[in-house]
């Protein structure tokens, strides 16, 4: 914001210093007519020549300015509250119980039976078997062999020898300018709103109920020792009251924050790519091809027939006879005796604790969240405009035309 306030009194100040060089520029041309055209004409000097100076006069500006103001703004601020309610809790007694139950308890027995078993036998054989023997020889004949002869050629080769070329190329170069455009944009806008909304409130209401009671309608009995209760027990059924929490729906008003799309518009500073075409030269290294000559020394293989004598491992067959252990399984019954885990029921008895819920009533605390409307005072940005002076150039004329036309008006004024 502050680049496009100082733009603004930059062209107001170039536009003041224009205006005053076309004033003066035409304070010069204020004969319409040539002086040797008229004989009652004053003299060319005091007609065509300059009439008036430029002078610097100071000038009262009205410029833009950010300026910073408190502003005093309502904002709803959360608040919690601490309330104290009754509610029924359901309470777990325990209770001790006999009961029989039935356990498979594991029995021992023994019993017996028969089963086959194998028996390893051993049995000697003779059998015929082949061996390969390995039997040396020596044998003669004739091999190929390489010897490497050297020999010197010449040969012809090509090298791109590099050279450097001045060549000329066009090519588009960008420059950035700078445009001022108008865009608009949306702001989210803060709103407060009052809607109304439903919430499920619960009530505790007192319901009557009934449940079987054991009381003890005993009496003392003198005996001759001492005085002894005799215990009777009696069920009944007793009426007792509870509280049930029921359900139900109410509306209620809240304050809510919505926001709401603005449009607004803005100045906005675009860059802006230009082509330009420039023409530039540049080296370049070109190889060209080169025939040269080289002497190599070239390696050639030239075969030859050699005697020559190995020996050579045969190996021949041979018959022999060996002696080998068979193991063949013979079957047979053998009887024994074995153990076998058997389950026998068994009634017992246990004391069980038992488990029920009996509903107390207790007083809690929560917290609920409420609003409250507070003042507070924000810095706002205000554009305010003051007044600057500023210094520009001015033509001022220091005494009429005297040509026997009228002179215009911006130069006799």
């Amino acid at each position: 914001m502050r680049c496009i306030l100082g733009l603004t009194v930059m062209l107001l100040i170039s536009s003041t210093s224009e205006a005053g060089l076309f004033f003066g520029r035409h304070a010069r041309r204020c004969c319409t007519a040539p002086c040797s055209a008229v004989v009652a004409c004053a003299p060319q000097a005091d007609c065509c020549g300059p009439a008036g100076h430029w002078t610097t006069v100071q000038k009262t500006v009205c410029v833009p300015q950010m300026v910073t103001e408190k502003r005093v703004v309502q904002v709803c601020v959360p608040v919690t509250e601490t309330r104290v309610g009754t509610r029924t809790v359901h309470t777990c007694v325990s209770e001790e119980v006999q009961e029989e139950y039935t356990v498979m308890v594991p029995v021992h027995e023994e019993r017996q039976g028969t089963r086959i078993v194998c028996k390893p036998v051993v049995e000697e054989r003779e059998e015929k078997y082949t061996v390969m023997v390995p039997v040396q020889e020596e044998r003669q004949g004739t091999k190929l062999v390489c010897e490497e002869v050297v020999e010197e050629r010449e040969e012809k080769y090509t090298v791109m020898v590099p050279h450097q070329e001045v060549r000329t190329r066009s090519k588009t170069v960008h420059h950035n300018v700078v445009e001022e455009r108008e865009e608009t944009y949306t702001v989210m806008v803060r709103t407060p709103e009052q809607r109304l909304q439903k919430r499920t409130v619960y009530d505790s209401v007192p319901v009557k109920k009934t449940r079987t009671v054991c009381c003890d309608e005993g009496h003392w009995e003198d005996r001759r020792i001492c005085r002894v209760w005799v215990p009777n027990l009696v069920r009944k059924e007793v009426e007792y009251t509870t509280h049930e929490c029921v359900a139900r729906e109410e509306e209620y008003v809240c304050e809510v924050t919505v926001c709401k799309p603005e449009t607004r518009t803005r100045t906005v500073q675009c860059v802006k790519c230009v082509p330009e075409e420039v023409t530039e030269e540049y080296t370049v290294t070109v190889c060209k091809p080169e025939e040269r000559t080289r002497t190599v020394r070239c390696v050639r293989n030239v075969v030859k027939e050699v005697p020559c004598t190995w020996t050579v491992t045969v190996c021949k067959p041979e018959e022999r006879v060996r002696t080998v252990h068979c193991t063949k399984q013979v079957a047979e019954e053998v009887p024994y005796t074995y153990t076998v885990e058997v389950c026998k029921p068994e009634v017992r008895t246990r004391t069980v604790c038992r488990s029920r819920i009996v509903p107390v009533e207790e007083e809690y605390t929560y917290q609920v969240c409420t609003t409250q409307t507070e003042q507070r005072e924000i810095d706002v940005q205000v554009c305010r405009m003051t007044e600057q002076v500023v210094e520009c150039r001015v033509w001022c004329p220091t005494k009429p035309a005297t040509c026997c036309e009228p002179a215009p008006q911006p130069c006799c004024n």
